[in-house]
């Protein structure tokens, strides 16, 4: 019962000093540099998890793959027979890696809206004028 009251304290609080944010960044700006941050974040772990998985792929492709191209000539000798005997599928990693561009892409995209809400975007500068309106006004 107590931590309700000092929630609606708090809210109160909030709602009626508060009015209007103090201090030099307000929370819309605060949101639009937190979100920039996470794109960027989610844009080098996207780029990270790509290339991992690349490696994947590389590492156990019996052909292309430098480490068991000596395997074979080293159990050619031997009883030990060593062959691949199915392929790998990669699909949901190459889809995973996909839905996180993807989704870097939806954070980035919101970042557009974020802007417009902020007042960096509102920042006014002088009306064009158009040279039809100024001729009418002028005396020759």
């Amino acid at each position: 019962m107590e931590a309700a009251g000092q929630v609606a304290g708090s809210v109160s609080f909030n709602i009626a000093v508060l009015k209007e944010p103090r201090g030099f960044i307000k929370p819309i700006q605060w949101d639009f540099i937190v979100s920039a941050i996470i794109v960027l974040l989610w844009l080098i772990s996207s780029s990270a998890w790509a290339q991992g998985v690349s490696d994947v792929k590389y590492y156990t492709d019996l052909n292309s793959c430098g480490v068991f191209k000596n395997m074979k000539e080293f159990c050619a000798g031997s009883t030990i027979s060593f062959k691949e005997t199915m392929f790998p599928n990669f699909a949901s990693l190459n889809v995973s890696v996909i839905f996180g561009f993807l989704n870097m892409l939806v954070w980035a995209g919101n970042l557009w809206f974020l802007w417009k809400e902020t007042p960096w975007s509102k920042m006014q500068s002088k009306p064009a004028t158009m040279s039809g309106q100024d001729q009418g006004n002028q005396k020759i």
